[in-house]
């Protein structure tokens, strides 16, 4: 990452299960969101953009690590998954909300700070 904020240890996986209906606000150190559930799920993804405290007060933010939501009870055909961005100033994709409506179906987004977006990088 360069000296300004050194070595920077994250986890490889950091897993959040889903299970349950409901609004979902997504920590940073999250990079896996399985959802198993039969209701509607909204997941608040953090924000995009680097902090403007600077990356020696919050260094693990500068890491922008993508995060990968995926439908892993395959059911997103009948209770779609919903995507929003932390704030209306940001989007993902371009958009002001995504879903999952595919069985099994999922993406994975990469923080775009410059342009305050979440882009897919999902094959």
């Amino acid at each position: 990452m360069g000296p300004s904020i050194g070595w920077q240890p994250y986890p490889i996986q950091n897993l959040l299960p889903i299970t349950a209906e409901g609004s979902y606000s997504i920590d940073p150190s999250f990079n896996m969101i399985e959802v198993n559930t039969t209701g509607a799920v909204t997941i608040t993804l953090p924000s995009c953009q680097t902090p403007a405290a600077g990356p020696q007060a919050q260094p693990r933010l500068f890491t922008l690590n993508p995060i990968s939501i995926i439908d892993v009870g395959g059911n997103a055909a009948t209770y779609p998954i919903t995507i929003l961005p932390f704030s209306g100033a940001e989007t993902v994709m371009g958009l002001a909300s995504i879903k999952i409506q595919t069985n099994y179906g999922g993406f994975t987004l990469q923080p775009v700070s410059s342009q305050k977006t979440w882009s897919s990088i999902s094959p």
